[in-house]
């Protein structure tokens, strides 16, 4: 799974899209994309998200993680809001490059009402889009 940047020092490499590529090509495994970690990792280390993914193993991935990130004061953090429609739409870019794309999870807790409604928006746009 790819991880969250934050300007610690500790995340310099294991954030950096073609180490992470390195590690999966070369072990011959299946990535774990979460796509929140990839929204934070660009913004908080001033890259263009889609050039930031296109150099993520994506077709690779088996799982992909979904959630909606949130602001801090001065970078961006997982908050793992419920996705909307904007993460919907980039797990479809997401689908087109992966073939083996078998699991999303959605990474909320707070309230199982809402988790469930999210599902059920989840499942049918999986079925009209992808």
């Amino acid at each position: 799974e790819n991880n969250n940047y934050y300007r610690t020092g500790a995340y310099e490499i294991v954030t950096n899209p073609k180490f992470i590529s390195k590690v999966i090509n070369s072990n011959n495994v299946f990535f774990l994309f979460d796509l929140a970690h990839a929204i934070i990792s660009s913004y908080n280390m001033k890259i263009d998200y889609n050039h930031y993914i296109q150099q993520l193993p994506l077709n690779k991935t088996i799982q992909v993680h979904i959630c909606r990130p949130g602001m801090g004061k001065n970078e961006m953090l997982d908050k793992h809001y419920l996705p909307n429609k904007t993460i919907f739409e980039n797990l479809k870019l997401v689908k087109k490059n992966s073939k083996h794309l078998k699991f999303v999870t959605i990474e909320y807790y707070k309230d199982c009402k809402r988790l469930i409604n999210c599902l059920k928006k989840l499942k049918t746009y999986i079925n009209e889009n992808l």
